[in-house]
C-alpha cells in the first residue's frame, strides 16, 4: 500500500472470548501493517466506543452474552450507516448469513483454525475502509461542488457531447429567468434540473443558441 492506503486503518474487534481476541489482534497487525486492532468483549460498550474513539472498520463476531452480532450490527447501523461491518463467527451458517446482509453488513466471513484465515480477514477489512473511504471522499467533493453551484455569483454550465446540459449553477437559471427569456416552445425554465438534458436549441431562441454554440465552440 501506498498514498492514501498507507494510512493506519483502524479496527475494533468484538468478541466475548478475550484470548481469541488478543490472538486475532496479533495476526491480523501480523498480516497487514497499516491496521491497529482494538478489541472489546462487551458488545453493550461498542456504540461509546465507535462516539469516543475514531475506528474504520468493526469486526464483530456472532453469539455473545446477551446479544448476537446481528443485533450488534442494527444497532451500529443506526447511528454509523456506513461504516464496515464484518461478521467473523465461527457458528454461522446461510440463514445467520442471509439476515446479516438485509441487517446491512459489509461482508461476512467463517472462521476456521488456519492462521491464513487472517489474511483473508486482514484483505476483507483493508478492502471494505478503501471503498469506505472513497465514498466519504466523493461525497465530501460532491457537497462542495453543489455548494458552489448553488452560491457561486457568475453563470456556470456543463454539457455532455451531445450539447445538453449536465448541470447548470444556481445564478446561469435566474439569469436567464431575469432576462425574460424562453424556450421556443414558450416554457420559461425556473429552476437548474429544467435545463437538464436540452441542447440550447431546446433553451434559447435562434440567434442566442447559435452565439451559445459559437462560445461553445471558442
Amino acid at each position: 500500500m501506498d498514498g492514501e492506503n498507507r494510512r493506519t486503518i483502524r479496527v475494533l474487534h468484538v468478541d466475548d472470548d478475550a484470548q481469541f481476541l488478543r490472538t486475532a489482534a496479533d495476526l491480523l497487525e501480523r498480516e497487514n501493517d497499516a491496521l491497529t486492532v482494538a478489541t472489546e468483549t462487551d458488545p453493550d460498550a461498542v456504540l461509546e466506543r465507535l462516539t469516543e474513539g475514531a475506528v474504520d472498520c468493526l469486526v464483530t463476531g456472532y453469539e455473545m452474552p446477551g446479544t448476537d452480532g446481528i443485533e450488534l450490527l442494527q444497532s451500529v447501523r443506526e447511528e454509523f450507516p456506513d461504516l464496515p461491518v464484518i461478521l467473523f463467527t465461527a457458528k454461522g451458517n446461510e440463514a445467520v448469513a442471509s439476515e446479516a446482509i438485509a441487517a446491512g453488513v459489509t461482508d461476512y466471513l467463517r472462521k476456521d483454525a488456519t492462521a491464513s484465515q487472517y489474511a483473508v480477514l486482514a484483505n476483507r477489512v483493508e478492502g471494505a475502509v478503501r471503498q469506505y473511504r472513497a465514498e466519504r471522499d466523493l461525497a465530501r467533493e460532491t457537497s462542495m461542488f453543489d455548494a458552489l453551484m448553488e452560491n457561486v455569483p457568475v453563470g456556470i454550465y456543463f454539457k455532455n457531447t451531445d450539447g445538453e446540459h449536465v448541470r447548470v449553477s444556481e445564478y446561469q437559471c435566474r439569469q436567464y429567468g431575469e432576462g425574460g427569456l424562453r424556450t421556443p416552445e414558450g416554457e420559461r425554465l425556473s429552476e437548474p434540473s429544467e435545463f437538464v438534458g436540452k441542447t440550447d436549441p431546446d433553451i434559447y431562441p435562434e440567434e442566442l443558441a447559435a452565439e451559445s454554440y459559437a462560445d461553445d465552440m471558442r
